[in-house]
C-alpha cells in the first residue's frame, strides 16, 4: 500500500486554475547584427555596449579553451555603431553617461608602465575631463547619480579607505573624511563616520539623522533599512521606528515589500511589518514589475507581490523582471557556459533556451547571442495574440483570505486535497507533534485535538475515533508526511471551501 501510494502521489498532482491577460505573441523574427561581436553588455538609454575580439586566442596549459582579448564599444538598437569600440570595458548609459576603462602606456625613468585609466563619457563618446584627472590622483569613481560623482581613496599606509563625493566639474561637495558615502537617494546622503552609519539632508550638505546604526541601506519608498543592536529595522526621515529592529538581514523596500531573514530563512513583509511570505526560504530579490524570485533547495522560481507563488521552483538562475520578461536559466553549468532563455510573467516560454547572452531592449524587443556560434541577432516578438486563460500547475491556499504560501503546494489525490503535515498544522496555528516510532500526527488547537494514524486508516478526533476511507488516509510523499486538509481543517474548527473555477481551498475559522 505504502508504494502504490507514492507511486500515484508522483504522477497525479496536478491543480488548474485561470491566470490574468498577460501578452501572448505568434511569432519571433530574428535580424542578424551586423558585426563581429565577441560579447554583448547591457543596455541603457538606447545604447547596447559590446565586445569585438583582437587578435587571436591564445591556448596556454592554463587556458586551454584559448585567451582571448577584447575592446568594447556601444551601438544603437539598430546595430549602427555610435562609439567605436576602443575601451577595456563599457557600462551601459545611465542619465547621459557611461562608465568606460581604457588601456594607455605611460612611459618615464626610461622604461614604461601600462594601466586601465576609468572615467565617464557622454553619449558622443568625449570624456568628462574631471574623472579623468582625479582617476590620475589615483582615486576611483564608484558611481554616478544627479552630475554627481563617488569617489573612493584607497587604503594606504597612513590611512583607511575613505569616501568623497564632487560634482562634474570637479568641485567637492564632501571630502574624503567618511568610511562610507552614498549618492542621494529620497534626498538623503547615507554615511559611515567613526565605525557608524547616519544620514545627511541634501538640502542641508549636514548631519540631520544621528550616526549611530550598525549598518544601514539608502531610503526607499520613506523607509531606510537599518541595524541597530545586532538587528535590522525600518526607521522614517524623522529617524522613528516604523518596524523595529527585530531581523538577522533586511533589504530595502521596493513596490512597498521588502525581504527579511530570521533564524527560519528569508521571507517578505509589508510596511504594516505582515508577513507576505514566510520566512522559509535561502534567497529572495527585490521586487520589480510585480514579481519577486525566490530561492528553495537551490531553485528559483518566482512569486507576486500579494505572497502568491506564479511560478514553481525550477530555475538554476532567475533574473529580475524587466519589461513584463525575465531572462532564466535551467542549465547547470558555469556561467560562462550556461544558456538562457526568457519568460513571460507566468512562467510561460518566450525564446527557448539557446543563447547565452539576451539583453531587453523593450517588451517586444531585444538582442541576442546565439549559443552555438555567438551570432548575434535583434529578435523581434509580432502578433500579440488575445489570450485566451491559461492554466498554471499548482492549487492555492487560502486561509481568512489570505493567500498561504509553502514550500510545497496543495495537492490532489484522488478527491482529497493534501498538505505536509507540518505546513498544515503552521497555517493553521495548531500545536504539531508527530511520533516517528508510531507514525502518528498530533494536532493540537484550543479545545480541539486530531491524532493520525499512518497506514492504518484510523484518526482520532477529540479523542473519539473515526475510520478513514483510503482516499483520505495519510501517506509519505519525498520524505514528506501528507495529511488531508479538510479533515484536519474542519476538526480544528474551520470551515473549509473548495472553488472549482479558480482551483482554490479557503479555510475560514469560525467564530
Amino acid at each position: 500500500m505504502k508504494k502504490l501510494l507514492k507511486k500515484l502521489t508522483a504522477t497525479c498532482f496536478l491543480g488548474i486554475f485561470l491566470l490574468s491577460s498577460v501578452p501572448v505573441w505568434a511569432s519571433v523574427r530574428f535580424e542578424p547584427i551586423d558585426l563581429d561581436i565577441y560579447s554583448l553588455g547591457g543596455y541603457g538609454e538606447g545604447k547596447i555596449s559590446f565586445d569585438i575580439m583582437v587578435g587571436e586566442p591564445i591556448y596556454t596549459a592554463m587556458s586551454p579553451e584559448g585567451a582571448i582579448s577584447t575592446v568594447s564599444g556601444f551601438m544603437d538598437t539598430n546595430g549602427e555603431v555610435l562609439i567605436e569600440p576602443k575601451y577595456s570595458y563599457a557600462w551601459e548609459f545611465f542619465q547621459g553617461y557611461a562608465r568606460v576603462g581604457e588601456d594607455i602606456t605611460e612611459y618615464y625613468g626610461g622604461g614604461e608602465n601600462g594601466r586601465t585609466i576609468h572615467y565617464l563619457i557622454n553619449e558622443q563618446g568625449q570624456r568628462v575631463e574631471s574623472t579623468v584627472l582625479l582617476d590620475s590622483k589615483g582615486l576611483y569613481e564608484r558611481g554616478y547619480k544627479d552630475r554627481q560623482i563617488l569617489w573612493v581613496k584607497p587604503r594606504s599606509q597612513y590611512e583607511d579607505v575613505r569616501y568623497g563625493m564632487t560634482d562634474f566639474a570637479g568641485n567637492w561637495l564632501f571630502p574624503f573624511e567618511f568610511e562610507d558615502l552614498h549618492l542621494p537617494s529620497e534626498g538623503y546622503y547615507l554615511a559611515k563616520q567613526n565605525g557608524k552609519y547616519g544620514y545627511i539632508r541634501a538640502e542641508e550638505g549636514k548631519e540631520s539623522l544621528e550616526l549611530i546604526y550598525e549598518d544601514a541601506q539608502d531610503f526607499a519608498l520613506g523607509l531606510a533599512c537599518v541595524k541597530y543592536n545586532g538587528l535590522w529595522g525600518y526607521i522614517d526621515y524623522n529617524g522613528d521606528w516604523q518596524i523595529e529592529p527585530q531581523y538577522l538581514e533586511a533589504q530595502s523596500f521596493s513596490e512597498d515589500v521588502a525581504a527579511v531573514k530570521t533564524a527560519s530563512g528569508w521571507g517578505v513583509i509589508n510596511k504594516d511589518n505582515e508577513i507576505i511570505i514566510p520566512c522559509i526560504y535561502e534567497e529572495i530579490s527585490p521586487c520589480q514589475e510585480g514579481r519577486m524570485a525566490v530561492k528553495l533547495k537551490g531553485k528559483w522560481g518566482y512569486f507576486d507581490k500579494t505572497g502568491e507563488k506564479v511560478i514553481d521552483f525550477k530555475y538554476v538562475e532567475a533574473r529580475n523582471f524587466s519589461e513584463q520578461l525575465a531572462i532564466v536559466s535551467t542549465d547547470s553549468q558555469l556561467q560562462y557556459k550556461r544558456k538562457y532563455q526568457l519568460i513571460n510573467q507566468w512562467g510561460e516560454q518566450v525564446l527557448p533556451q539557446e543563447y547565452i547572452n539576451i539583453v531587453l531592449i523593450d517588451e517586444t524587443k531585444g538582442a541576442l547571442q546565439r549559443a552555438s556560434d555567438r551570432k548575434a541577432f535583434f529578435y523581434y516578438l509580432e502578433n500579440e495574440m488575445a489570450e485566451e486563460p491559461e492554466a498554471r500547475d499548482f492549487i492555492r491556499l487560502y486561509l481568512n483570505g489570505k493567500y498561504v504560501a509553502g514550500d510545497v503546494d496543495p495537492v490532489i489525490w484522488g478527491e482529497h486535497c493534501y498538505l505536509p503535515l507540518r505546513s498544515l498544522g503552521e497555517a493553521l496555528g495548531a500545536e504539531i507533534d508527530w511520533d516517528a516510532d508510531q507514525s502518528i500526527a498530533y494536532f493540537n488547537l484550543g479545545e480541539n485535538s486530531v491524532e493520525l494514524l499512518l497506514y492504518r486508516n484510523v484518526a482520532y478526533i477529540n479523542g473519539q475515533r473515526i475510520e478513514l476511507d483510503l482516499g483520505n488516509d495519510p501517506f509519505t510523499n519525498n520524505g514528506r508526511t501528507m495529511v488531508p486538509v479538510r479533515l484536519i481543517s474542519e476538526a480544528l474548527n474551520f470551515d473549509v471551501q473548495w472553488n472549482a473555477e479558480e482551483q482554490a481551498i479557503y479555510l475560514t475559522g469560525k467564530e
